[in-house]
């Protein structure tokens, strides 16, 4: 991902209070996802938890970098 990483890690959520954020990789890999297939926030967060596809493409892509 290294240019958008770069550009967004300065101002993505450290944790510093509540959850524990996404890592930014995977963030990034979402909104992409989202904006790719014109989704809505609710139809991504359902994807990212239920879909089989989403879940194997995550965790390959998570494996590369």
């Amino acid at each position: 991902m290294g240019r958008i990483d770069q550009l967004v890690r300065p101002y993505y959520y450290k944790g510093e209070h509540g959850h524990k954020p996404y890592d930014l990789e995977r963030m990034i890999l979402i909104c992409m996802i989202q904006n790719l297939y014109n989704l809505s926030n609710m139809a991504t967060a359902s994807e990212v938890i239920d879909s089989r596809a989403f879940s194997e493409l995550f965790s390959k892509a998570m494996s590369v970098s």
